[in-house]
């Protein structure tokens, strides 16, 4: 599994060295959708997603808004 950020705007990925960039081997890789998520809160990133690529034959990736992550409600304990 691989975790990238990405803007929603475009498909260009986070890459600390470079800024935006086009590749995924240019881009940073995250080891946990958790780790790509602290990155875009320390670095006030704004206007992205977090793109998660399972690998193998998964011929799709799944997406994950950082603008809506503040305002999700938790899921009431179980009792």
């Amino acid at each position: 599994m691989k975790v990238y950020i990405q803007q929603t705007t475009s498909n260009f990925l986070y890459s600390a060295a470079s800024g935006w960039v086009t590749t995924v081997l240019e881009a940073d890789a995250f080891a946990t959708s958790i780790d790509a998520f602290n990155c875009c809160t320390r670095r006030n990133l704004s206007n992205v997603h977090i793109r998660v690529h399972s690998g193998g034959e998964c011929s799709y990736d799944t997406i994950f808004s950082v603008a809506e992550f503040p305002r999700r409600t938790k899921v009431p304990a179980w009792v």
